[in-house]
């Protein structure tokens, strides 16, 4: 391809966002010049899946759950007052325990089982800095496993 068809191209196929300080350039790949026309209706119908999912839709239902994980960043986000409300407690809660921890306030779990992931944890030499094991979700009572992990 000539240089000056591949300025052309490079030009009608970079995308710059200012807002996020991200550029793609697909100049170089190889499609035909109809290709975007021809996925229309796909990128329609995958943008139409993906509104539906955020305005909380159910994502798995076999297990009636909805995939929400951008409401954790934004719980304004979230489809229902209610996840909104249980996402901002589970913040507040979680900022409070990691003020705990570093408070020496945080309750340890010493038994057989903690041991043992701590021994297993203990192997991984690459590990360096100390590791703090979650036990149980966050949207239920928290309690840390707290296992210093130290690596060469």
């Amino acid at each position: 391809m000539a240089s000056s068809s591949l300025w052309q191209r490079f030009q009608r196929h970079f995308i710059y966002y200012r807002d996020l300080d991200f550029s793609l350039d697909i100049s170089r790949l190889k499609f035909p010049a109809d290709f975007f026309e021809k996925m229309q209706p796909k990128i329609g119908k995958a943008f139409a899946a993906m509104r539906e999912l955020e305005a909380g839709a159910i994502a798995n239902p076999t297990e009636k759950r909805m995939v929400g994980y951008y409401w954790l960043r934004s719980p304004a986000l979230a489809p229902t007052p209610e996840l909104r409300t249980e996402i901002e407690q589970t913040i507040n809660r979680v900022k409070k325990f990691a003020a705990d921890i570093h408070a020496g306030k945080a309750a340890t779990d010493s038994s057989p089982g903690a041991t043992l992931i701590c021994g297993s944890l203990l192997a991984r030499e690459r590990l360096a800095l100390p590791a703090y094991l979650f036990l149980k979700p966050l949207f239920s009572r928290t309690r840390v496993l707290m296992c210093p992990i130290y690596g060469r």
